[in-house]
């Protein structure tokens, strides 16, 4: 009976922290705690018939200025919630001059580092539109905002008739679930200009290797159908994360920092095996690449 108790806790802990989302704002208010807030300061920044609004009262924008709402501050909840990544969602309309630009933008607490995301620049277009944007970030954002930045007058149009409304924004956690059953071992090794992976798995089967810059966005790099796989993965992005799919089973994440700035590309040339310059094809050649530090390394490939 008691073990029937313990799993009918942990059942009702995982429900609460998915009831959680998605975090839903409708911009009725501003201002007000645990709500949205104007941090520029602007006066004329509004709540504008459940829209946040960047200059109600039918007022003038400032030339080349800095508008900007931000959301609560979530600090790690995304992450503490288990959170892969978040997926925002929002609905604006807009009638804008040319050179005023609207961002997206959010603050990583890992990296302590504020991200800009342009999703609407008026490219010389004048009329009145309603969008609607969907874009994934990673789980350690801390907080969102809304940044308006207005350009100059050189276009001669009026100022007192444009706006840009934001009626809403809804964030939802995005969960990947994994379980390493027969994962014996999985880990990287950074080197020179290349970082070793190496998976071992207890049994034969297809083993999947995604490689991703930041951790929530993943590209296929090498599969394999065998019990261990080892990669010599070249890559000169200092964050490398990796994981491994394999019987339909996504493993966890494991990072590895490349800190050698050295060893950076200049020129990658092919020969076959006589010497002769060629176009990558298929069966066995020489690469040969030249990094920017002056090294030429030579590898002899194989293309199938």
């Amino acid at each position: 009976m008691k073990i029937i108790h313990i799993i009918l806790q942990i059942i009702f802990c995982v429900s609460l922290g998915y009831s959680q989302y998605p975090i839903y704002e409708d911009f009725d208010s501003i201002n007000v705690s645990s709500r949205w807030s104007t941090v520029s300061g602007q006066p004329i920044m509004c709540s504008h018939f459940g829209s946040i609004c960047y200059n109600c009262y039918s007022s003038a924008y400032n030339v080349n200025d800095t508008y900007l709402y931000q959301s609560p501050n979530y600090t790690t909840q995304f992450n503490d919630t288990g959170c892969d990544s978040i997926e925002v969602e929002f609905n604006f309309s807009y009638y804008l001059r040319p050179n005023d630009s609207l961002y997206l933008i959010y603050k990583n607490y890992s990296t302590n580092t504020v991200k800009y995301l342009q999703v609407l620049d008026t490219n010389f277009n004048f009329s009145t539109f309603a969008s609607y944007v969907s874009v994934k970030l990673e789980s350690e954002v801390e907080w969102l905002g809304f940044q308006l930045q207005t350009g100059d007058l050189s276009t001669g149009l009026p100022t007192n008739a444009n706006y840009v409304h934001i009626q809403d924004i809804s964030i939802n956690c995005d969960y990947v679930y994994f379980l390493d059953v027969g994962l014996l071992d999985f880990e990287c090794n950074t080197y020179d200009d290349y970082i070793d992976v190496k998976v071992t798995t207890t049994e034969h089967s297809t083993l999947q290797l995604e490689h991703s810059v930041n951790g929530y966005e993943w590209d296929s790099i090498c599969e394999v159908f065998q019990q261990e796989l080892i990669y010599q993965h070249e890559t000169y992005s200092q964050d490398n994360y990796y994981r491994v799919k394999y019987d339909g089973i996504i493993s966890n994440t494991i990072h590895c920092i490349n800190n050698n700035t050295n060893y950076i590309i200049k020129e990658r040339r092919y020969f076959n095996i006589l010497g002769q310059q060629v176009d990558r094809t298929s069966g066995y050649y020489i690469e040969s690449i030249e990094y920017e530090n002056g090294v030429i390394k030579n590898k002899i490939k194989i293309k199938k």
